[in-house]
């Protein structure tokens, strides 16, 4: 028989006793989640081909601002998971959604309209630099997990990019670079390259090579013929090349045939006509002649003579010397050039010889 006390023990313990066999037989209430994977770091930016934007990369005349844009390269990124999911061996994958980029062009800090974005960049931006910034979604899935998927929008650097518009400088004249300039010249004339077409401010940007020994590039655009052409290196190509990205794609190819070398004769300023023929003969040359220096008719500037191509570049040469002898226009008579602007002298001290076997 159960003491007083032992049931009301019992009577204390049932409503435990229901507890705990209700809490086994409860169904479960779901799979326990935990945390999406997550992706950082910094997008970039296309050309039409794929390669990759670098600052200060040279945009193709043909190319419009709508052509460029966010890059599928994902190598910039990094992807975690604070579940584990992204450690080895499980992996974690980043997309970027290309379709949904967007992209800011500025130009002077002002960004361009629609039809500015749809048009070509030259001749809309010839010689002129734009930045350019761009976002995009990017998707980061881990192969394991719930949830393994999350979204996230990232941003590119800002670019500053240059549209090419190419001239040449020589002696305060600039002009197109498709005149076949120069097919004359001397050792130690000089030109240079203006790569956006008024200064020699974004020079740099390029690389330039000659496949010519006596025909040198500095750095800064400046081209120097540093040696005597022949016959079979008077044709002269240079190469012009971004510095900032695909070198493989030259922006041009800058080309011109020598046709006619000088060679000024006589510092000291003391020859005579006698002394300047000698000279010039005596070095497998001849005496030049004033159709190749000055050239003929109301306007002096023209191709294939010295002044049509140079213009008043004697001046260098003039240390001493009063002026040139060179020949006339007449067979087998002499005149005398000033060294200055390339008008005839009454008198000369010096040789202007020239290079016959081009």
């Amino acid at each position: 028989m159960m003491s007083g006390s032992a049931f009301r023990c019992l009577i204390w313990l049932m409503p435990l006793m229901s507890v705990v066999v209700q809490a086994k037989l409860s169904e479960p209430t779901g799979q326990i989640e935990g945390r999406a994977p997550t992706v950082a770091g910094t997008l970039f930016l296309a050309i039409p081909n794929g390669d990759t934007v670098n600052n200060y990369a040279i945009m193709d005349d043909a190319w419009r601002p709508n052509d460029i844009n966010v890059s599928i390269d994902t190598t910039d990124l990094t992807l975690s998971d604070l579940d584990g999911d992204c450690v080895s061996p499980l992996t974690c994958t980043a997309t970027v959604d290309v379709a949904e980029d967007l992209l800011v062009w500025k130009s002077n800090g002002t960004p361009l309209t629609t039809a500015q974005l749809a048009a070509s960049f030259s001749p809309q931006f010839s010689g002129k630099t734009l930045t350019v910034s761009a976002s995009a979604p990017v998707t980061a899935v881990s192969s394991s997990g719930v949830p393994n998927t999350a979204v996230r929008v990232l941003s590119t650097e800002t670019y500053t990019v240059v549209v090419p518009n190419p001239m040449i400088r020589v002696n305060g004249r600039v002009f197109p670079i498709n005149t076949g300039f120069p097919r004359t010249g001397w050792q130690a004339a000089t030109f240079d390259f203006l790569m956006d077409g008024t200064t020699t401010d974004t020079n740099s940007y390029y690389i330039y090579t000659s496949n010519q020994p006596w025909v040198t590039v500095s750095s800064t655009g400046q081209v120097s013929f540093q040696g005597t052409p022949s016959s079979s290196t008077k044709s002269v190509s240079i190469t012009v090349t971004p510095r900032h990205g695909a070198t493989e794609n030259p922006v041009f190819t800058y080309v011109f045939t020598m046709e006619k070398w000088f060679m000024p004769l006589g510092r000291g300023g003391t020859w005579n006509l006698r002394d300047s023929i000698y000279r010039c003969t005596y070095n497998g040359w001849a005496v030049a002649q004033y159709l190749d220096i000055k050239g003929v008719g109301p306007n002096p500037y023209g191709p294939a003579t010295m002044y049509g191509e140079w213009g008043n570049l004697l001046g260098s040469w003039s240390s001493g010397r009063s002026g040139y002898y060179i020949g006339g226009e007449t067979a087998g008579t002499y005149v005398a050039l000033n060294p200055y602007d390339g008008s005839l002298n009454a008198s000369a001290n010096a040789a202007m010889c020239a290079l016959s076997s081009l």
